[in-house]
Formats: structure tokens, sequence, C-alpha cells
């Protein structure tokens, strides 16, 4: 790797051990890049429930929040300089809040190359950075958790995979599953409030039911038809949501993907049905208790290499290619003190249906 011009100290926002979060200066050594990584200058970032949820839990002080950016690269470890090289522009995530060293809320950041996105000419920064974790989370759930066909492998086929619920379809996940379920031959059942039911149904959902409905799982399972839900993917996964879900499968079984941890009550709530926990950063590494999954990286790699560069071809900007739309995106004001602005408003729950991108430095 050639010694890229970066400077040894740069601007991030870390972890105070007590819930909040500042801009401090960082030492950053360029020439520290793994085989499996690139380096790049952070445009945009975009924001996650997990950035606040893990300020919140950390106990640590000094480590870098921050997942999901968008940059140049400068960079490119040994292992990928024939797939990327300076200058690329790209989007990816890093495991935020458990590095003093690295992270997305930053002024450049190592990115592990299997979670990188090459962006189209036309589409922005700000639309590169609401995708990482959503849309890689709904990948991994759907094709490596629920061993669905791939957009291009379903073309190939033109077989229908069956019906999928995707609870919470009004998420920054369940936007790209219900898109991408689509793609892959799927029926798709979401459920969201009543003012997300016409965005829903626009980017592919053939059903769409109010959550808050006390009679929402006999009437997806109307929906359904024979031989009913046979894969769901629960973007919320708390207050209940995951027992509607398995409850919503049809008579033959099937399987449930949930995002965040269950117990052995609900894992076990129907023998007929396999309930599966995916958690992304396993795609990269360790996590917490969660071991590091490598098996997950040969499909993801394969579906960016292959099926995003088809589904993005002309991209424009606000719009997105034929078969995959972006979300509604809000920019922060430029700075650390609009991504801390925006966190809070996340943390608050003042925001809905939008993905909220920063940026890290004024312009």
């Amino acid at each position: 790797m050639s010694n890229p011009d970066v400077p040894s100290k740069i601007q991030a926002l870390v972890t105070q051990g007590n819930g909040e979060a500042k801009v401090k200066e960082i030492k950053f050594d360029a020439t520290k890049l793994e085989a499996h990584e690139v380096l790049i200058k952070v445009q945009t970032v975009g924001l996650n429930p997990t950035d606040w949820k893990s300020v919140n839990m950390t106990k640590r002080s000094n480590v870098v929040v921050g997942c999901d950016a968008a940059g140049d690269v400068v960079a490119v470890g040994s292992d990928y300089t024939s797939k990327f090289k300076v200058g690329d522009r790209v989007a990816g995530f890093t495991a935020g809040c458990s590095q003093d060293h690295n992270g997305a809320f930053a002024e450049y950041v190592r990115l592990d190359s299997v979670s990188l996105f090459r962006l189209p000419k036309e589409m922005s920064y700000e639309e590169g950075a609401s995708l990482p974790i959503p849309h890689l989370t709904a990948v991994q759930s759907l094709y490596v958790r629920l061993g669905l066909p791939t957009p291009l492998q379903h073309a190939q086929s033109r077989a229908s995979p069956g019906t999928i619920l995707i609870w919470g379809g009004s998420s920054a996940t369940g936007h790209h599953a219900i898109q991408l379920a689509r793609l892959s031959g799927l029926q798709v059942i979401a459920t969201a409030s009543p003012q997300a039911f016409t965005e829903l149904e626009n980017i592919g959902a053939s059903f769409v039911f109010d959550y808050k409905d006390e009679d929402v799982v006999n009437k997806i399972r109307k929906a359904a038809g024979e031989p009913g839900v046979q894969f769901v993917l629960d973007t919320i996964s708390e207050k209940g949501t995951t027992e509607k879900a398995i409850d919503a499968v049809g008579p033959k079984g099937g399987k449930v993907v949930h995002l965040l941890p269950v117990g052995d009550e609900i894992r076990n709530r129907r023998a007929d049905v396999q309930v599966i926990h995916t958690l992304l950063y396993q795609l990269i590494g360790p996590m917490w208790s969660f071991p590091f999954l490598p098996d997950d990286q040969p499909p993801v790699r394969s579906y960016l290499e292959h099926d995003w560069v088809h589904l993005t071809k002309g991209w424009r900007n606000g719009l997105g290619a034929g078969s995959l739309k972006p979300q509604r995106i809000r920019k922060l004001e430029p700075g650390f003190d609009g991504i801390l602005a925006g966190m809070k408003q996340m943390r608050e729950g003042s925001y809905g249906r939008e993905k909220l991108v920063g940026f890290v430095r004024k312009q």
C-alpha cells in the first residue's frame, strides 16, 4: 500500500462513557491498513438507531462513533487493489463504538472491503451514506439467512419462491427488503402505519397492514392465501413483533429472521417455524458475544459485485433506478454538531420514514 496523504490527527466523534459523545482530535495512522481494508475520506455519514444506542450503552470513553459512511478511496489494502482504486466513490460500514482509532463519524475511516458499495455516477454521497447497514441487513437476511434467490438468480429461473412478510416495512431495512424481495420474485406483505401504505405499495408490497391492528395476524394469513407466509423478516424485533411474525407464518411452517436477540420461549413458539437471528456486524468480525461469520462474506460480495451493479444501472439522483428507489433523505446541518443533533432526534423519535444524513465537515 502506498503511503496516502492523510493527516496524522483527525477530527472524530467519540464516546464519553456516560451516554454522551463529543468531537475530539484523535491520532490516525493511515499506514496501518489491513489487506482487506479500504481507507476513505469521509464525505457524508448515515445515521442508524445503533449509533445512539451504542453511545448510550458503552462504558468506554474515546471510542469512535458511527457505522455508515460514503466518500472517496484514498488507499487500498493489498488484497483488493484490482477491485478498488484511489479516487473511487464508495460507501460502506464499520462497527461503530468499538474502536478507539476508527469509526464512521470521522474525517477518515477504514472500511472492510466486503461492505463496500461502488456508487453509480449519478448517486450522491448522501444517498450512498444512507445505504450500508439497512441495505446489507436486508441482503444478509434474504440471501444468507433465508437462502432466497438474488434478483439476478431469480431472473434466470423466473420461479416464485413464495410469500414473505416484512414486519416494519417503513423502517430503513424494511424499505430495502421490500424492493429486494419483489425483485427476487416473492409476493410481499408488509406492516406499517397507515400513512405509509401507499409508499410501500409503490415500492413493491402487494398488501400492507396496520401493525397496531389487533387482528393484523389473521389479516396477513388471509391475504397470503395458500400455502401462506413462508418467510418473515422482522425489522423491529421488540415489543411483541417477533411473536406476531411467527404467528403469521402459514400452516406449513417457515422461517423468521429477527434483528434483535429473543429468548428461548419465543424461539420455541412454534415447532414448524425456524427463528433465526441476524446481526450485520458479524459480516466483518466478532461483536459483543456474537462470533465472526466469514461464510456470510462470499454471498454478500457476489451481490455487491453483480446484483448491485445491475440494479443501479441508470441511477438518477433522488429518483433511483427503474427497479430500486432510495429512501427519502433529510440532510442535517453540516459539521459534527449536526450529527450530534441528528442522534438526539433519533433518540427522541422525532423523525420518521426518512434517512438522516450528516456531514463531518462544515461546507
